[in-house]
């Protein structure tokens, strides 16, 4: 999906990014993870509340559910307000097959 596109779907929808610095951006990932990566094109909810996102896979296969990371991500640490994690949007991550 083109970038116009993924933008397209989050107008009308409050955008959590709207004046900051977006998680992406910060983490400064390449085109290739972030346009796969459900923070970029849910960017209603913070990457810190979304299920499946790129930063919370690992090579065990997860299920993208494990937020420890994000307590100590510069993004979250930022733009966290230091409130509780709660995941708010479940079932739109990064789907990884992996052949172990």
């Amino acid at each position: 999906m083109s970038s116009s596109k993924q933008t397209a779907r989050v107008v009308g929808a409050e955008d959590f990014w709207r004046g900051k610095t977006p998680c992406w951006e910060m983490c400064r990932c390449p085109e290739s993870i972030h346009a796969a990566c459900p923070a970029y094109r849910h960017r209603q909810y913070p990457c810190w509340e979304i299920e499946g996102t790129y930063c919370k896979w690992d090579e065990w296969g997860t299920l993208g559910r494990d937020t420890s990371v994000c307590l100590i991500c510069e993004v979250y640490l930022r733009w966290g307000e230091g409130k509780l994690i709660e995941l708010k949007l479940r079932g739109q991550g990064i789907k990884l097959l992996l052949n172990l």
